[in-house]
């Protein structure tokens, strides 16, 4: 069965928890990029091999490390990827930001974060949240904004018959 992946995003005020963790997670994201500038190999493993000694000496949950180290791995990627099209300065996060995908958990109206609290969800989010075969993928929080990424089954639809359009300049066909 296909799975749908849909993100729902509500603004919200972070606690001081959440507030002293934004320059902390941006930093170690930071070192990760720096580490993984320098291996040759840009995978998730090789990348997460490289920095987790490192992000050891933060004191942060792992889930917190994991997600750093994933965040990372994602920019050194779109990294390589644009340097080979044009000439493109290194990657490094500016904005502050937390995301995490281990360790979230969904109670009826709230997100509860690892070691930093819980997130109030307007009744819009958790509606859509709590509804049935709904699951919680990861959380990304930002000074102003929650942004929640959730998976759900979906049902596969077989086409029972075809139709196509092909528009030219010279001509229409269908």
């Amino acid at each position: 069965m296909p799975v749908l992946y849909r993100s729902v995003i509500q603004r919200y005020t972070p606690s001081s928890e959440v507030r002293s963790m934004f320059p902390v997670f941006l930093q170690m994201v930071n070192e990760c990029v720096r580490m993984g500038l320098a291996n040759t190999d840009p995978t998730y493993e090789n990348i997460k091999q490289t920095c987790l000694p490192r992000m050891k000496e933060y004191d942060v949950s792992d889930c917190y490390r994991v997600s750093a180290i994933f965040e990372a791995t994602n920019l050194l990627k779109k990294f390589r990827t644009d340097s080979k099209r044009a000439n493109v300065n290194p990657p490094m996060c500016r904005n502050p930001y937390l995301a995490v995908s281990l360790g979230v958990w969904l109670e009826r109206d709230r997100i509860t974060l690892p070691d930093l609290g819980s997130v109030s969800l307007t009744p819009h989010t958790a509606f859509v949240l709590t509804q049935s075969g709904v699951g919680l993928t990861s959380v990304t929080l930002t000074p102003t904004t929650c942004s929640v990424i959730y998976h759900k089954s979906v049902e596969s639809i077989t086409p029972s018959g075809l139709l196509a359009v092909d528009l030219n300049l010279d001509n229409a066909t269908t």
